[in-house]
C-alpha cells in the first residue's frame, strides 16, 4: 500500500497531467491526507488485506466531492460515514469482530468506556430475560480473544475482565447456525467461566444482530446494531481515546448504522 504522501503526490501528479484547472485548495489536500492517515490506522487494526487500498480514481473521486462545501464539512468532520465508507469499502463479519477485539483488548480507554456505556443496557436486558442481575461494578476489561474454539461452539468474541466474562456472538449478515448456536454458545460460556474460576451470574452472553433479535439461549442478551452505533458515537468524542481508537470507534459506528438500517 502506498503511503499517505506518496498516494497523494502521485494523485497531484495525475492532477497536473489531467486537466488545467487550478489544483484543489490545501485545506481539502489537508482532509485527504486525515483520511488517508484513518484509513491506515482502521486497514491495520483490522487486517483488511482483502480490501484494496484506495485507487487514485477513488481518491479523485472523494476530492471532487469536496467541491460541494456542504460535502466537505461533512467529511472533514467525519460525522456522515466511516473513513472506509468514504473511501467505497464494505465490512465483513470478520472485521467488524476484529474493530470491537480490538478496543476491548490491553484495557484501551476505549475498551472500557465501550463496556461502561453498554453495561447499564446489558443489566437491563437480563432483567427483562429473567436473569439476575450482575453483581459489583462495571467490570475493568483484561483482554480479549477472537473466534475462540470452545466444546460445543465458535465465540466470535471473548472479553476477559477482572471478574467477569462476556462472550459476543456477531450476526451482521446471518441466523443463528443451527438454530440453536447460541444454546450451545451458552453450554460453552458456562463452562468457560468456570475454568476461569468466575461465577455464573457474572458470565454474560451478547448476540449482536442488526434489529436487536433474540437468541435461542435466554443466556444471551440482545444487542442491536443501532444501539453498538449510539455507543460508539458516544465513546468516540472523549478526550481519553486515542487517534486510532477514534477511527475505529467512528468506523464501527458508520458500519453499525449502515448494518442496522439495510444499506
Amino acid at each position: 500500500m502506498l503511503t499517505d504522501t506518496d498516494t497523494l503526490d502521485e494523485l497531484l501528479r495525475d492532477f497536473k497531467r489531467a486537466t488545467s484547472t487550478q489544483l484543489p485548495s490545501m485545506p481539502k489536500l489537508d482532509t485527504l491526507r486525515s483520511l488517508l492517515d484513518s484509513f491506515h490506522h482502521t486497514s491495520h487494526v483490522l487486517n483488511t488485506d482483502d480490501r484494496p487500498p484506495p485507487s487514485l480514481s477513488k481518491l479523485r473521486s472523494v476530492l471532487g466531492s469536496f467541491e460541494s462545501e456542504g460535502v466537505f464539512a461533512q467529511v472533514r468532520e467525519r460525522r456522515s460515514a466511516g473513513v472506509l465508507g468514504i473511501f467505497g469499502l464494505r465490512m465483513a463479519e470478520s472485521h467488524l469482530s476484529r474493530g470491537l477485539g480490538f478496543l476491548f483488548n490491553e484495557r484501551r480507554p476505549a475498551g472500557q468506556l465501550l463496556l461502561s456505556t453498554m453495561w447499564p443496557f446489558l443489566q437491563e436486558a437480563r432483567a427483562r430475560s429473567g436473569l439476575p442481575s450482575i453483581p459489583g461494578s462495571v467490570p475493568v476489561c483484561r483482554s480479549s480473544q477472537l473466534e475462540l474454539s470452545g466444546d460445543l461452539s465458535r465465540i466470535d468474541i471473548e472479553l476477559r475482565c477482572d471478574d467477569a466474562l462476556l462472550h459476543f456472538e456477531n450476526k451482521p449478515f446471518s441466523d443463528e447456525t443451527g438454530g440453536d448456536q447460541t444454546v450451545r454458545e451458552a453450554a460453552d460460556l458456562r463452562r468457560r467461566a468456570q475454568i476461569l474460576g468466575i461465577g455464573r451470574d457474572r458470565a454474560v452472553g451478547v448476540f449482536l444482530t442488526p434489529a436487536g433479535s433474540s437468541a435461542s439461549s435466554n443466556e444471551f442478551v440482545a444487542l442491536s446494531y443501532l444501539d453498538l452505533h449510539d455507543y460508539c458515537v458516544e465513546v468516540a468524542v472523549s478526550s481519553l481515546v486515542s487517534a486510532t481508537e477514534r477511527d475505529v470507534l467512528r468506523m464501527l459506528a458508520a458500519e453499525s448504522r449502515r448494518i442496522a438500517l439495510g444499506f
